[in-house]
This record gives structure tokens, sequence and C-alpha cells, in this order.
């Protein structure tokens, strides 16, 4: 990660001036966010996938959002208790969407995960954010790209043997869901400062969640050794 420097403040004895390095998410260079996110992402994926013989998936969804919510919720704890006064009921309707089509991903994604492949899973769901890309683009040759992509997906889908039709219909309104959560995610960013709108979101969505992760999960949600 790249370092910044910030001015700072003249010292007593010699007066010169003491620079401060600082990070500085912004001076990352997109690729690398791009390709941290991908590593996170599936990694984070691999892992639930391994605890579906312990928990269901609607319970690991749960766990998942329900932590998300927590870390979000403390660090953004002051904006949260005045958000409802301090916006409009456009803009928390907006993050109300942002939050439901966040569960609604996740619960898709870990229902085709525990049908199918984990690989052909996220390649049909990726053709969410490449729709989003190519309808963004207005560049001729991003569609020779997105079609390349898409005729990968085609065949990964189709696999060499039988796949589980529910679980691609999964993954497909994953796809729908991820496609919605980037153009949600950037709408709220334009109402809510700082991550006020992600924790929003996220505790909107535990809420949608909650009676199915815990009517499936059960007393495994208590139990710290399932995991």
């Amino acid at each position: 990660m790249a370092l910044a420097e910030a001015p700072g403040s003249y010292g007593a004895a010699g007066g010169a001036p003491r620079r401060a390095r600082t990070l500085s998410l912004g001076s990352v260079p997109p690729p690398a966010l791009i390709l941290l996110g991908i590593v996170s992402v599936q990694v984070g994926a691999g892992m639930a996938k391994h605890i579906f013989d312990q928990m269901s998936p609607s319970a690991v969804v749960l766990m998942r959002l329900l932590t998300s919510a927590l870390v979000l919720g403390f660090i953004g704890r002051r904006a949260l208790r005045t958000v409802v006064r301090d916006h409009s009921r456009r803009s928390l309707a907006l993050a109300a969407g942002f939050g439901l089509a966040l569960a609604l991903m996740n619960f898709s994604i870990y229902q085709s995960f525990a049908r199918i492949p984990l690989g052909v899973a996220v390649t049909v769901e990726f053709l969410g954010p490449l729709t989003v890309s190519l309808l963004a683009s207005r560049r001729p040759r991003d569609a020779f790209w997105a079609l390349l992509a898409g005729a990968g997906v085609v065949m990964l889908a189709k696999g060499g043997g039988g796949i589980d039709l529910i679980g691609v219909g999964f993954a497909l309104v994953a796809g729908v869901c991820w496609a919605a959560y980037i153009l949600l995610s950037a709408a709220t960013g334009r109402h809510f400062s700082g991550s006020t709108g992600l924790a929003l979101a996220s505790v909107v969505g535990t809420i949608a969640i909650l009676p199915l992760g815990v009517t499936t999960g059960g007393s495994a949600l208590l139990d710290p050794g399932c995991c």
C-alpha cells in the first residue's frame, strides 16, 4: 500500500517542518483493490461451504450479516443514533433496499453453493456485475470481452456432468442481486456519509434473514464448536 505524506507541525528547536506518513486507501491502484476483493470473497465462500455440514446455509448467512452489522454498527454508532432524523424517507428506503439486496444475494449464493460446485456458482453469479459493467460502458470493444466472458460462463455452467438446475437458478438470482447491490451501493453512498449507509443496510439485511436463519440453524447458532 502506498504512503502519502501529510504536512506536520514545526519543531520547537529547529523550526523545520515534520512530515508524517499516513496510509491512504485512495492511493491504492483500483486493480489491486479489485484483486483483494476477489480473494476475500472467494476465501470467505470457500470457508463457508465447509460449514454446511454443521449448519444450514441460511444460518451461515445470518452469522455473516450479523457479524458485519455489529462491526459496522459499532463503527458508525454515532451517526446511526440520528439516522432517521437526519435523512429523508427516500434515503432510508434506498438504504433498506440495499440491505434487502445484500441479504438476498448472500442467501441465494449460499443456497447455490450447497447444490453446485463453488466455481460454477460464482461464475454464473458474475453475470450480474458483468451486465452492469457492459451497460455502463461506451466502448464497443467491451462488448467483445463481455461476450467472451459470457461464453465462458455457459461452458462452466454446462460442465462435464449433470448440474443441479436449482443451484444454477439460485446463482442467477444472486447475480441479479449483485447487480442491484452495485447500483444501490453507489446510490446509498451519495445519500449517507462514510460507512453509515452500509451499516444501516447490514442491519436491515440481518433483520430480514433473522427468522429463516434462526429457524434452520436452531441450537447450532449457539454452539461455538460447530464452526
